[in-house]
C-alpha cells in the first residue's frame, strides 16, 4: 500500500496477477488473521497482506464414458459447461449437484461457493418384454429408462376381431401399466389384456 502524509493507507491494485484468485481484504499478519482497515491509523513503516481466496475445483463425475476434464473456477463464478458424454446404451440427460440426479445444475445462473462434483444423470435403453396373450409368444420391443413407452415402438399384435384393453405389469392383470403416465424401469414386462 501507498501512504498518505497524515498517517492513513490508501491499499493498492487489489488485482490479481491470476484471475482465479479473489481478493479478500489485507491484513497486517501473514496468516491473514487481523484485517486492516483503510482508516486506522500508521504510527511506523509496516507491511500489509493480501488475503486471496483460492478457485474451486470442480470435477465430474460420469459413471459411463469419459468424463470431462476438471475445472478450477473463481470464486462465486460459473461453471463452463462441458461436451456431453456418451456411452453404449445410454443416454445424457444433463449434470446434476446431487448423486440421486435430482437437483440439476444451470451453467447460466449457478455459482461455485466451495469445491464441487457434478453428477452425469444417464437413462438406459432396455428391452421390454410384452406377452401377448393371443398364442403368438412373447415377444420385446426397446425403452429407455424413466421415460414413457413409446406407443409406436410397441410390437403390433392382433387376437381376433379382439381390442386391446390395456397392458398390465402382471398376468392377473391387476396392476394396470399407464402409457400416458408410468415410465420405464429395467426389468419392464407387459401383459396384453383384450
Amino acid at each position: 500500500p501507498d501512504y498518505e502524509t497524515y498517517g492513513r493507507f490508501v491499499p493498492v491494485s487489489r488485482e490479481s496477477k491470476d484471475p482465479l484468485y479473489t481478493f479478500a481484504g489485507w491484513y497486517y499478519d501473514q496468516a491473514c488473521t487481523k484485517a486492516a482497515d483503510a482508516y486506522d491509523r500508521v504510527t511506523s513503516n509496516l507491511t500489509l497482506y493480501a488475503k486471496w481466496l483460492d478457485p474451486c475445483y470442480v470435477q465430474f463425475y460420469t459413471l459411463y464414458g469419459n468424463a470431462p476434464d476438471s475445472q478450477l473456477v473463481k470464486l462465486n463464478g460459473l461453471v463452463t459447461e462441458p461436451a456431453a458424454p456418451s456411452a453404449d446404451g445410454c443416454y445424457f440427460r444433463g449434470w446434476y449437484r446431487d448423486r440421486d440426479c435430482t437437483q440439476k445444475w444451470d451453467f447460466a445462473a449457478d455459482t461455485v461457493s466451495a469445491d464441487l462434483t457434478l453428477y452425469a444423470r444417464w437413462e438406459k435403453e432396455v428391452y421390454i418384454g410384452i406377452d401377448p396373450h393371443n398364442g403368438e409368444g412373447a415377444g420385446f420391443f426397446s425403452g429407455i429408462t424413466g421415460e414413457l413407452v413409446n406407443p409406436s415402438s410397441i410390437p403390433h399384435y392382433t387376437n381376433g376381431d379382439l381390442v386391446i384393453e390395456g397392458y398390465y405389469t402382471d398376468s392377473a392383470y391387476t396392476d394396470r401399466f399407464d402409457l400416458d403416465s408410468d415410465l420405464v424401469t429395467e426389468g419392464l414386462s407387459l401383459h396384453i389384456r383384450w
